[in-house]
């Protein structure tokens, strides 16, 4: 449960499979050797967070933004980016 009291979809193989892909290509923007190549994909990054966020319902959305940002209780997503 989230601090707000709203389950997370955890186990919607939709959402695991974005938040993946823009893990990903936040990966890929911060490891670009130069700003020529880093602008596309952090541009390529920012468009596939907007849509993974648009895929969650607002509860989850508010939920996750306030887990990342303020470091508290991270759902288990954020803990498994070292991992994967």
């Amino acid at each position: 449960m989230w601090m707000l009291n709203f389950p997370f979809p955890y186990d919607d193989a939709k959402i695991d499979t974005s938040f993946v892909n823009v893990r990903g290509l936040l990966l890929a923007a911060l490891q670009a050797p130069d700003r020529k190549r880093f602008q596309p994909l952090a541009a390529e990054y920012v468009a596939a967070r907007t849509k993974f966020f648009a895929e969650l319902a607002p509860e989850e959305s508010q939920g996750l933004e306030l887990s990342t940002v303020e470091g508290g209780n991270r759902p288990i997503h954020t803990d498994q980016v070292r991992f994967r």
